[in-house]
């Protein structure tokens, strides 16, 4: 029993040590002595790792120059023809360490799109580059459990002898901006953020269904969007924010669209407030109705008052905001019905006039005895 224990824990030490050298950061230096071409293989490690909707990595690619010119980084996607289908439910955004985007579409219009410039180097210098995969949370159930066989190519070239290679015609048009967008409370760290839907059903419509096939969502703390954390979704038109800080009072969202050739314009800025409650900007105070109170017109010693507030309604306007014009505005009103209260109170006069009669009485009857002792 012991040496299967010992067994296991030796399995899951090298199992450990295996994961985290993944994790390490990959170390490459171009200059005239080594060949102009490199190729990491397994770039992300999905070989020993399965994929599933929302399921992200990150990769930290460390470059120096040590030539004597400044030089082009060019990278290039080599992948293997069983991995296009799961690429095709992927975003890649590629980052500098100064937190420029370099590149950011599917991970499908990478590697389809040959080589690609992405950023200069200056002479014995180090450039560090993130490259961040994720896959889209709408992929669905069969993306689950998924490989994806990845290489990369990268490349440091002179920009005089460079010449640009033909890119891919790429026949998708820019796709449409969202025009509305509305917020919903669903716990007490979470938002749900929702938006008009712009792509066609792919049964209904082959010809258009590639127009969108994502969408980009950003939120932070403040309207500048500094920092931000950035989603990438598949074709949906919905997006839950988890874990929100209940410290924060407002949070601010905006969408865009996006393709396998190009990125659609980001929608108007919609807000929130977390803490205490949800208030979509602008905020409208609910309306009460009128209440009806009825009262006895005498009050006799059996009088009775009697308060009634009949059955009222709650109004309450909702704003709608429109994507290309912030000023503009939809309102509509829901109804909902709230139940009157009815209170009743009895007043008997004559009780306290009895009350105080016996009062009275008992003064009287001490007075006396009183009077008696002293005599």
């Amino acid at each position: 029993m012991k040496k299967i224990a010992i067994y296991f824990l030796i399995f899951f030490a090298f199992l450990s040590i295996s994961q985290f050298s993944y994790a390490k950061d990959i170390f490459i230096v171009l200059d005239d002595t080594t060949p102009s071409f490199q190729q990491v293989d397994n770039f992300f490690n999905t070989d020993d790792m399965l994929w599933a909707p929302g399921k992200e990595e990150t990769k930290t690619l460390i470059i120096h120059n040590n030539t004597d010119i400044t030089q082009y980084i060019l990278f290039s996607s080599i992948n293997r023809e069983d991995s296009f289908l799961v690429s095709q439910a992927m975003h890649i955004l590629i980052t500098n360490q100064s937190g420029k985007v370099l590149y950011s579409n599917s991970l499908y219009s990478f590697i389809s799109q040959g080589e690609k410039l992405i950023d200069s180097i200056d002479t014995n210098t180090t450039e560090t580059i993130i490259f961040h995969v994720q896959m889209y949370e709408s992929a669905g159930n069969k993306y689950q459990n998924s490989y994806l066989h990845y290489d990369l190519g990268i490349d440091l070239l002179d920009p005089i002898e460079y010449v640009t290679p033909t890119p891919i015609p790429c026949n998708a048009k820019t796709p449409p901006s969202i025009s509305q967008l509305t917020l919903g409370k669903l716990g007490s760290n979470q938002i749900l953020l929702e938006w008009s839907k712009v792509y066609q059903d792919e049964e209904k419509d082959s010809s258009t269904q590639d127009l969108v096939t994502g969408h980009s969502v950003m939120y932070a703390t403040n309207d500048t969007f500094n920092p931000f954390i950035q989603q990438y979704l598949g074709k949906t038109n919905q997006f839950i924010a988890n874990n929100l800080d209940l410290n924060t009072n407002r949070y601010y969202f905006k969408v865009k669209t996006i393709n396998d050739c190009q990125e659609g314009k980001w929608s108007s800025i919609i807000s929130a407030g977390i803490s205490p409650t949800l208030t979509p900007t602008p905020t409208i105070t609910p309306l009460l109705s009128n209440t009806i109170i009825t009262i006895a017109p005498e009050l006799s010693p059996t009088a009775t008052i009697e308060k009634v507030v009949t059955s009222s309604f709650i109004q309450i306007p909702s704003i709608i905001k429109d994507g290309n014009n912030d000023n503009k505005a939809t309102q509509s009103t829901s109804t909902g019905q709230v139940q009157g209260v009815k209170t009743k109170i009895c007043i008997k006069i004559w009780w306290q006039i009895l009350l105080i009669q016996f009062i009275a009485l008992l003064f009287i009857l001490f007075g006396k005895h009183q009077f008696k002792k002293t005599r």
